[in-house]
């Protein structure tokens, strides 16, 4: 009876393994098609001729290894590896909450119960395909590589893969909620750029079809820095006078490139002119001409003249539509008179006469800190030069007729050309004959002619 028994068992469980291998496993999964990474897949594994109680375990096909089950798909042999988080059983679904590229590949399942455990056949296999989702490209366009508070800046998001239709969201400084929306528009644009716009965006695309949303794009980092403020410097920084050579530079502290300089001189306010605030005065600054094309960074008045003493300041531009700096901190210019206006006398002084000399002097002082100033001295008269430039500042000539009119004298030195008064020379004859001396003398010129005639015929008289 005990072995009538035995064999009974033997054959229950040998019935029971025969029918748990010919169950009929069915693997879906969903969503059937149009999987992206990141996507959420769940595959199902139905025990179709059996209501009874199952744990599932679920396999990815990898490359054959010896010590393995292995099945056949597409022709191929695999090996069945058990994902990990399947080890125990499972129940009939396997979700996968985000899907990634190495997710893609063949999948089968098999169902078990039981002390000791057995198993079902394996499933027919089924493919997941997870393709890439596609990736969101932020570019920053500008047309400086600096950036600058008040210049326009645009952000602009491009979707790759090639599917259309999308709308984009703008993400700053990592905060997951986007702080700007826009719907089939790609670009951002901030026409006004502050400080305050500086940051790290990111962007995504989004639509209402498969795939719904892209990869957020990579970091890009704005930075907007305040406007700057160019230096404006003078060379020589020594005391200037009339003459001297000195140079205006305008220059940042940063490098920076592209930019055309202006400068300007401060001059009484004026409505239409820029203001600028100096020593706790408002001026007007007025765009030096020759200035106005924008050059190189440096200015340079090559002959100073006491007109030049102002303030002056400088500002840098660039692109188009211009772009302007602030203003430079304004600096003052002094020129010092070099030597005073000359001044023109004549000795002797009042009416001269024909054959008289006369002298010419033509004065000025030299600035005592300059007493090394060497000047040279022109004599006009009418326009027309009586003398050359010398290094003496006398001229003395002899009266003659047609001498009286205008005189003049200049001082030349270093660069510095200054014209003197104007002194009026008047003649007079050198002796005046009174009218009776005059009919005088005519009636002894018409008697001279007699008195020759008579001395002759005396003389002949005599010797005869």
């Amino acid at each position: 009876m005990a072995c009538a028994s035995l064999s009974l068992v033997l054959v229950f469980i040998f019935a029971e393994n025969q029918a748990q291998g010919s169950l009929k496993l069915l693997i879906t999964i969903t969503p059937k098609w149009g999987i992206y990474e990141e996507d959420s897949v769940i595959l199902k594994c139905q025990n179709i001729a059996s209501s009874k109680v199952w744990s599932y375990y679920w396999y990815k096909l990898v490359q054959y290894k010896s010590g393995l089950d292995h099945v056949k798909h597409n022709s191929k042999i695999y090996s069945v590896e058990l994902l990990p988080d399947s080890s125990r059983g499972a129940g009939g679904l396997y979700m996968l909450s985000s899907v990634a590229l190495s997710h893609t590949g063949g999948y089968v399942c098999r169902a078990g119960r039981g002390r000791p455990l057995s198993y079902t056949f394996y499933s027919e296999p089924v493919t997941l395909f997870v393709a890439e989702r596609p990736k969101a490209v932020l570019t920053l366009q500008s047309d400086w590589t600096q950036i600058f508070s008040g210049n326009t800046v645009t952000l602009r998001c491009e979707v790759q893969g090639g599917f259309t239709e999308w709308s984009y969201n703008w993400y700053k400084d990592n905060v997951p909620k986007p702080f700007y929306s826009s719907s089939q528009k790609d670009r951002y644009n901030i026409v006004h750029a502050e400080v305050s716009h500086s940051g790290d965006y990111t962007c995504r695309g989004v639509r209402s079809s498969n795939p719904h949303y892209s990869k957020p794009s990579s970091t890009v980092r704005l930075t907007v820095s305040e406007k700057p403020r160019p230096t404006l410097t003078t060379s020589p920084q020594e005391m200037l006078y009339e003459g001297d050579t000195v140079t205006l530079r305008c220059q940042f502290t940063s490098s920076y490139r592209d930019w055309r300089y202006h400068f300007y001189k401060l001059v009484e306010y004026r409505t239409d002119l820029d203001c600028v605030r100096y020593n706790s005065e408002v001026y007007s600054a007025e765009l030096l001409s020759d200035s106005r094309s924008g050059a190189g960074d440096s200015y340079t008045i090559s002959a100073a003249a006491p007109t030049h003493t102002a303030g002056y300041v400088c500002r840098a531009e660039r692109g188009n539509p211009i772009y302007y700096t602030k203003n430079s901190n304004p600096i003052q210019i002094q020129v010092t008179v070099l030597f005073t206006s000359p001044t023109l006398s004549v000795a002797p002084p009042g009416e001269v006469l024909v054959g008289q000399a006369v002298t010419l002097s033509c004065e000025t002082q030299v600035t005592p800190k300059r007493p090394s100033t060497q000047l040279q001295y022109t004599f006009t008269k009418s326009s027309e030069v009586l003398r050359k430039a010398a290094a003496t500042n006398q001229f003395t000539f002899i009266v003659e007729r047609g001498d009286n009119g205008s005189y003049s004298c200049e001082a030349v030195g270093k660069r510095v050309n200054k014209l003197s008064n104007t002194v009026k020379l008047t003649l007079k004859d050198s002796f005046k004959i009174p009218s009776m001396g005059l009919t005088l003398l005519g009636s002894c010129l018409a008697a001279i002619p007699y008195m020759v005639v008579s001395i002759v015929l005396c003389v002949r008289c005599c010797r005869s």
